[in-house]
């Protein structure tokens, strides 16, 4: 009579506890083992195709991936995954939680105590969940499938096989203690909004002064050194979201970085309330350029500005201000071939940039202070600022009507 075995999945890990009810095997995962140790494609645009049971499970449990965040993690895997990656990339470890308890075998307790193997039953009824890392694992997956779509030459499918196949998801798995019940779903559920309700969020502005990789951060670090403008203004301060009216520095990173995506990417980038776009036309060979043309567009504003350009009063150091300049400079270097991008940055010079000048009529209104005084400030605030200022730019500039004649000539 044969003796047929229950489907197991063997996983080597290492054993650790947290309190009296979970214990942990903390491994590594290659992409495509995530699909059969969970026994389900857990990505959310297949919870429909789930059991009745589990799809309800995960819409309790997780929230379903974005695309816009899906595209940034494929990206990442794509640029930050390579041999030849010009900043190395990892990501936090993923959670699986596991209801049922699972047999261990220990390796060598005297020489690698902790050191086990699981095998993990894989039967239905020992639900086995994806409990945090729901857009990593999604991310993976979906560029796992990319590496067979015939959509793709096969040379580019092998070098995408050949990404993925060359790194793991850091894992941990969580699991009923021995001698304690099964883990309920609400037990699971729980430790999912432990795991994302529980966490503050750092900062953009903090988030952005650490980050080293993204190429328009790099872009905006270096045109803070290079243009002759900013750095003898005072310089980018970090780690601020805004100047502060004792700052130092005459415009913050956060600003600056919007105005380079504006430069870079025109009105688009600046609709969007992400700092870090995750994609971009831009290869890393062509960051000396763009630092380059941006700084001579800057330093060219500044000289025929003259003392102003330093005044933290006038409107062209404001966001909007900033940002505005950043989309003037894409409008004459990426859709009006042929214009001279320094005698446009002359002409915006030349322009009044007071809060109390003509040009700024309907822009700008009076605001009454705490303290009684009265301060000149933009109408409107974040993007419909920066929108209201594009527009008089353009106007001034004669950059509208261009755009409209070339709009109707396609």
């Amino acid at each position: 009579m044969l003796n047929i075995a229950h489907p197991t999945q063997t996983v080597p890990a290492m054993q650790g506890c947290i309190g009296s009810r979970l214990v942990t095997y903390s491994t590594q995962l290659p992409v495509a083992a995530i699909e059969p140790l969970l026994g389900h494609d857990p990505r959310s645009r297949l919870w429909k195709r789930l059991p009745d049971d589990l799809e309800e499970i995960y819409r309790q449990l997780q929230r379903a991936t974005k695309p816009e965040r899906l595209h940034s993690l494929k990206n990442y895997i794509r640029t930050r995954f390579r041999e030849d990656a010009a900043t190395l990339g990892a990501f936090p470890a993923i959670s699986i939680g596991v209801q049922e308890h699972l047999r261990v075998i220990d390796i060598d307790p005297e020489r690698a105590p902790g050191a086990v193997l699981l095998n993990i039953d894989l039967a239905t009824r020992n639900r086995r969940i994806l409990i945090d890392g729901l857009g990593r694992v999604s991310a993976g997956l979906d560029l796992q499938e990319l590496s067979y779509s015939h959509e793709l030459p096969e040379h580019e499918r092998a070098e995408l096989r050949k990404l993925i196949q060359g790194f793991t998801f850091q894992a941990v798995i969580y699991a009923p203690a021995p001698g304690t019940r099964s883990l309920s779903i609400d037990e699971l559920g729980q430790l999912f909004a432990d795991f994302n309700f529980r966490v503050a969020p750092v900062p953009q502005h903090i988030a952005i002064s650490l980050d080293r990789s993204d190429i328009y951060i790099q872009i905006t670090e270096r045109l803070a050194a290079t243009s002759i403008a900013i750095a003898g203004a005072g310089g980018m301060e970090k780690r601020a979201a805004s100047l502060g009216k004792h700052s130092a520095g005459i415009v913050a990173q956060q600003v600056l970085l919007r105005f380079v995506r504006g430069a870079c990417e025109g009105e688009t980038a600046q609709e969007s309330n992400s700092f870090f776009p995750g994609n971009s036309n831009l290869h890393q060979h062509k960051i000396d350029d763009v630092i380059e043309r941006l700084a001579a567009f800057l330093d060219a504003f500044a000289d025929e500005m003259g003392a102003n350009f330093a005044d933290r009063n006038f409107l062209h150091l404001s966001s909007a201000g900033w940002q505005a300049l950043g989309i003037i400079f894409h409008d004459v270097t990426d859709r009006l071939n042929g214009t001279d991008p320094m005698k446009v940055a002359r002409a915006l010079g030349r322009l009044d940039w007071r809060r109390s000048g003509e040009l700024w009529t309907g822009v700008v209104a009076e605001k009454l202070l705490a303290n009684g005084d009265k301060e000149l400030v933009i109408r409107q605030a974040g993007a419909s600022a920066r929108r209201e200022v594009v527009r008089v730019l353009r106007n001034r500039l004669g950059i509208d009507k261009r755009l409209a004649e070339l709009a109707q000539a396609a």
